[in-house]
């Protein structure tokens, strides 16, 4: 039992020491490789620093990327190029033009250059001249195009009368919406107004109906009255201070006045009846 554990623990013994020699062997080639490439680099230095002639060869994929970097450099300098020669004189330089009738234009810049003519700016405001007005060398100098002008003046044309409907289409719609918000608000005002006369007319009937019945009642009183004074003689006259009733001594001389007076309160009654019952139908 012995002789096993001794045998296995140099076996463990022969593992470590070959584990440590392999992670020293790795570490010396990682080393050596670390200064072959010192050296190297230190040779094609020396060389360089010796021969400034000699570079180092580019790959492909730089040599590639250099080229489409020359032709983008190439194309952004032809284009400022062109912007420069082209357009920079056209617009910001000024200058003096003449119309064929002899009008003049001093210090003026060329804002933009459009088919029929060019548009003009100064410290005065902004301006169009037609080439159809412009000497012959300006002409040649926007390259204009009688037929290329004729075909550009027709559409900015429509376009303008097609613009001018449009315009014209909205301010009628709008004319109308605002002839229609009017006639509303006015209606608005006059249904209000109605409605105020007729709650009016409806207190003044209520007021006037009180009125009436009140009368009417009193005339009622009055014939009931005149009745009894028709049937029973007895008639109440003014005696004095304290309105004493007694019986007229004469009471036939009397009875003619009596039946007029209540004719007169029944035709009185009758009136207030049918003009009560018209305030009632009319409610």
């Amino acid at each position: 039992m012995s002789d096993l554990y001794t045998h296995s623990g140099a076996l463990q013994n022969r593992q470590c020491v070959q584990k440590k020699y392999m992670s020293t062997k790795s570490a010396v080639q990682s080393v050596s490789r670390t200064a072959n490439l010192h050296a190297s680099a230190k040779n094609s230095l020396l060389c360089i620093t010796q021969n400034p002639t000699i570079a180092f060869r580019p790959s492909p994929f730089q040599t590639a990327a250099a080229e489409r970097h020359h032709t983008m450099r190439s194309f952004i300098a032809i284009l400022l190029t062109t912007f420069s020669c082209c357009s920079f004189p056209c617009w910001v330089v000024a200058d003096d033009f003449k119309t064929i009738e002899g009008k003049e234009y001093k210090n003026m810049t060329v804002n933009r250059v459009e088919a029929d003519g060019i548009v003009l700016t100064s410290k005065s405001g902004i301006v169009k001249l037609y080439f159809a007005e412009l000497p012959k060398d300006v002409q040649d100098r926007f390259h204009y195009n009688a037929a290329a002008a004729k075909i550009y003046s027709d559409q900015q044309n429509a376009n303008l009368e097609r613009l001018a409907k449009q315009q014209g289409e909205l301010k009628r719609q709008a004319d109308e919406a605002r002839s229609q918000a009017n006639q509303y608000e006015e209606q608005q005002h006059s249904d209000i107004a109605q409605q105020k006369a007729a709650r009016q007319a409806a207190q003044n009937a209520q007021v006037r109906a009180q009125q009436l019945q009140a009368r009417y009642n009193e005339l009622q009183t009055e014939e009931d009255a005149l009745l009894i004074q028709i049937g029973t003689g007895q008639v109440t006259e003014p005696a004095g201070k304290w309105n004493q009733r007694y019986v007229h001594p004469n009471v036939t001389q009397l009875l003619p006045f009596l039946e007029s007076r209540l004719n007169n309160v029944r035709q009185e009654k009758e009136q207030i009846r049918r003009e009560l019952q018209q305030i009632n139908a009319n409610r």
